[in-house]
């Protein structure tokens, strides 16, 4: 782990740089605006002979307004530079991992989609099959990627050996925020900096519900656990509550709603229910609007508001709530990963590899149509004109490449740098669960899951009578011998990496 970080430290200024010549390349490392024009000819004939990849992307989040057009324009640079056209498909954030299920086990044709430990779980996913090996053509059509991209991250993509997914280069570490518009803040003088745990919370909720009566300044939706999985390493995926407790530096393996860590906080969420500081539908919301009364928990990292600001459309302020964690599942944290029945694999690589590697294509993804959606202001630097492309870049490709948003100062990457350093690491970071002798038994633990977290997550009923209800199903549908396997391979795990 130190070594990593170590790396990270040694790495990143050199990769900065690197992220800035890497705007023109193209396949097998070539590069556009340098070199021979005899080498261009050749380059543009071959890809004139060679038929045009379709690609279908599918990505988390709410669409864009103006996707259509960004879409079209970005096909405009692909076509020229890459010989391929991109369909971006989105999905909202509560229906992103139902949908990719839906997709992959009816065999609908895609090519790339986003992937993770969190949603459409990475581990399982690839473990099913259902992600093409891409080791190979990351010494082709993915060179440029596979140098750019610290060799701790394709460690975390790796499934036997082989790599199933391109992680994203960005925030590897996780730290959680109370996330609140300005305006707020001012109107109620809230000591947000001093705000660092949900109990703390409380003065201010009450505060502001007794002179609003009509909001619930403390909103969530179904998926939102607000902080009911913070510092743990989950051993699965999110809907198995089996984990490691990464503050205490033990890799015992834990039912989470069996600490009193996590029901304390169930405790405090039911109360804020009663008390009519959360909203009586977050049990069915799939996801927040867009206006967030009082405070949101969100996980970010510094200056994050940035992000959140463009993306709320106001003005917001946060507060870190604890120091971040490192763990395969924080590291698996963003991904994208090639469909194994993909008919253009070679493409979708050489794709994954431009936005990656060449700015221009990173930027416009992330940003849209320059002079209409953003203008530069500097050479890495741009402002935000309208939100008609917002979109969550983090789900796309690394951030190293990207422009700084006004009003980020020019040290924002470094800052992130210092973030993932100061990171604690989890006692079994690098570990991947294989899911497959336990399937049926996970399968059925999710659906339990499903059924009773939306209620007790959001404190909408009382956690000491639905938990041990919940645990009960838990241990008939055999979450024992799921720990068990768990822990066997940990135990394997350790012997190998003695």
């Amino acid at each position: 782990m130190r070594k990593y970080l170590r790396f990270a430290a040694l790495v990143l200024p050199v990769m900065m740089v690197l992220a800035l010549f890497a705007g023109c390349k193209v396949k097998d490392g070539g590069t556009g605006g340098q070199g021979s024009s005899t080498t261009k000819k050749q380059e543009t004939k071959v890809q004139a002979e060679e038929e045009k990849a379709s690609l279908v992307w599918w990505t988390i989040g709410t669409e864009p307004q103006e996707l259509e057009e960004v879409n079209k324009a970005i096909n405009e640079y692909t076509s020229e530079k890459l010989n391929l056209e991109l369909d971006i498909r989105y999905s909202g954030w509560g229906e992103y991992t139902d949908k990719l299920n839906t997709i992959i086990s009816s065999g609908e044709d895609y090519d790339i989609c986003f992937t993770c430990s969190w949603a459409n779980n990475f581990n399982m996913q690839a473990s099913r099959g259902a992600y093409a090996d891409i080791t190979g053509l990351l010494q082709t059509e993915g060179k440029d990627m596979f140098e750019f991209i610290p060799e701790a991250l394709w460690n975390v993509s790796r499934i036997d050996g082989k790599i199933y997914g391109v992680p994203t280069y960005k925030d590897s570490a996780m730290g959680n925020y109370f996330v609140y518009p300005k305006d707020y803040v001012e109107q109620y003088d809230i000591d947000y900096k001093n705000i660092k745990t949900l109990r703390d919370l409380e003065p201010v909720l009450k505060k502001v519900k007794d002179a609003e009566p009509d909001i619930y300044p403390l909103p969530l939706s179904k998926s939102s656990a607000i902080g009911v999985h913070t510092g743990f390493d989950m051993m699965v995926n999110r809907d198995v509550p089996l984990a490691v407790d990464i503050e205490s530096g033990k890799d015992t393996v834990i039912n989470l709603y069996e600490t009193d860590k996590v029901m304390e906080k169930l405790r405090l969420l039911h109360k804020y229910y009663n008390a009519g500081y959360i909203n009586p539908d977050s049990p069915t919301l799939e996801e927040l609007p867009k206006e967030v009364k009082v405070v949101a928990y969100a996980q970010g990292f510094p200056y994050a508001d940035i992000e959140w600001t463009l993306g709320f459309g106001y003005e917001t302020v946060s507060q870190l709530l604890h120091t971040p964690y490192l763990s395969t599942g924080t590291a698996q944290g963003s991904m994208n990963a090639v469909s194994v029945n993909s008919g253009n694999k070679e493409a979708a690589v050489r794709f994954l590899n431009a936005v990656n590697t060449d700015k221009v294509l990173r930027n416009m993804v992330a940003y849209g149509i320059e002079d209409k959606h953003f203008e530069k202001t500097g050479e890495d630097s741009i402002k935000i004109l309208n939100d008609g492309y917002s979109t969550p870049a983090f789900a796309q490709a690394t951030f190293f490449s990207l422009y700084t948003a006004e009003p980020a100062p020019a040290d924002k990457w470094d800052k992130l740098k210092e973030y993932v350093d100061s990171a604690i690491p989890s006692p079994i970071m690098g570990f991947i669960f294989d899911p497959e002798p336990v399937e049926t038994e996970i399968a059925v633990v999710q659906n339990i899951y499903k059924k009773y977290s939306s209620q007790i997550d959001v404190g909408a009923v009382d956690p000491d009578v639905e938990v041990p209800n919940m645990i009960a199903e838990f241990e008939k549908a055999g979450i024992n011998d799921i720990k068990a396997e768990v822990e066997r391979q940990i135990a394997q795990w350790k012997e190998k990496n003695k």
